[in-house]
């Protein structure tokens, strides 16, 4: 959970290794889990929002081809069609190169 509302940010978090969500749309199944997440009632208390408001919802997947980000800037998060604050945001992983020699 993201908690800040000073800065107007409440919103659910879940991370994905699936990098196809760059190029293609989120899993049936994973809206479905993080929308689960979004309404407990556990999750409302936390963030101290009325049940009756809708909370936002990301998830973050790996991109590869994007700049390396040290911090998540959640500015950048992605649009989903047909449903209402749901997002996502691909973030740069480092790489290990474990090359022999």
């Amino acid at each position: 959970l993201i908690n800040s509302p000073q800065k107007g940010v409440q919103m659910v978090i879940d991370t994905k290794y699936k990098p196809r969500y760059y190029n293609g749309s989120v899993d049936l199944e994973d809206y479905r889990q993080i929308s689960g997440y979004a309404r407990l009632k556990s999750v409302y208390e936390k963030l101290e929002t009325d049940y009756r408001q809708n909370i936002d919802w990301l998830i973050i997947y790996p991109n590869q081809t994007g700049e390396h980000l040290e911090k998540i800037d959640l500015a950048q998060k992605e649009s989903l069609p047909n449903y209402v604050q749901f997002y996502k945001l691909g973030v740069r992983l480092r790489e290990i190169n474990k090359s022999k020699e």
